[in-house]
Order: structure tokens, then C-alpha cells, then sequence
């Protein structure tokens, strides 16, 4: 089977390292042109170049704190008005590892704004280009990690979620 992604433009988020970056790399070979956004603009710098270009991609970075959701909504909607994106991979860090005994609740608004307000910034910010141009459908794919204490002492659990959508023309 032959995949190809060639042409189509994709915004991978929390792609300066890990699976973030694993997932650019892995669209880079299937010929995707790769916008990375991070909040480390020098690791930014020094992933953009593990990236495939043998298809002639174009690979750029934006560079986002994923806790200022302000932030956030305006690169992301500057990008758009540039440049479309085809697929939206939302992947971002959780909360710190730790017992959710002693977890702040601080802690858990910064990793409820992080994991679903700003990956609706995102998703309304590229589905804003969408409606404009005409272009359906587009992929949006949304990867959340965190790793928790059980209550019982010694015992770590880990968990992650992983949901994707293909959005379609609202006029259909």
C-alpha cells in the first residue's frame, strides 16, 4: 500500500520532543509539510531538522506556551491565514507526575486548559480556514498523557487517551 501525504500541511503540537516529534517525523516521511509548535523555540530549532525533505517539504515551527491560551488562539490563527492545515495533531503534556492526593487544584485547571481549551482553540482556530477556503474534509487527532498515583502507596498508574476526528463540510 502507498501513503501518501504530499501536499497536505500539518500542525503537530508539543513537537519539540517525544511523541509530538515522533509523529512530525513519521508525517515528514509520508511527505507532509510539518509545522511544529512547542513553547521551546530552540528545541523547536533542533527538530525541524530531524525532519524528512526528501519530497521537497517546507517545514516551519510556531512557537506556543500551551498554558496561555491567548497565546495559543493568536499564532495559531495567524498561521491559518497562510497557510491551511490538512491534518491537527493536539498533543500535549498532562499535569506532573505526583499523587492526585496532593495534587493542587491549580495543577488540575492548568491541565483542564492545556488538554481541552486549548486544543478547542486549535480546532476552531484551523477549522476557521476551512470554512473560508472550501477545503473538506480535515483530520484532527487529539493525544493527552498523564501518570497519576493510585491511592494505594507504591502503586503508579498511567494514563493517556487518544481521539481523532475527520471533520466535514458543515454543509453537507
Amino acid at each position: 500500500m502507498h501513503l501518501s501525504l504530499e501536499g497536505k500541511n500539518a500542525v503537530i503540537c508539543g513537537s519539540s520532543q517525544g511523541i509530538g516529534l515522533a509523529i512530525a517525523e513519521e508525517l515528514a516521511l509520508l511527505g507532509a509539510n510539518c509545522t511544529l509548535m512547542a513553547r521551546n523555540e530552540e528545541a523547536l530549532q533542533a527538530a525541524i531538522k530531524t525532519l524528512d525533505i526528501a519530497l521537497r517539504q517546507q517545514h516551519s515551527y510556531l512557537v506556543a506556551d500551551f498554558t496561555k491560551t491567548s497565546v495559543v488562539k493568536e499564532v495559531i490563527q495567524q498561521h491559518v491565514q497562510q497557510h491551511p492545515v490538512h491534518i491537527l495533531v493536539n498533543n500535549t503534556g498532562g499535569p506532573p507526575p505526583g499523587s492526585v492526593l496532593t495534587a493542587t487544584e491549580e495543577a488540575f485547571m492548568q491541565a483542564f486548559n492545556q488538554h481541552l481549551i486549548v486544543n478547542q482553540l486549535l480546532g476552531t482556530g484551523s477549522n476557521s480556514f476551512h470554512e473560508r477556503s472550501q477545503l473538506w474534509p480535515y483530520h484532527q487527532y487529539n493525544f493527552n498523557f498523564y501518570s497519576y498515583s493510585h491511592y494505594q502507596p507504591g502503586r503508579i498508574g498511567y494514563g493517556a487517551w487518544c481521539s481523532s476526528r475527520m471533520v466535514q463540510d458543515p454543509g453537507q
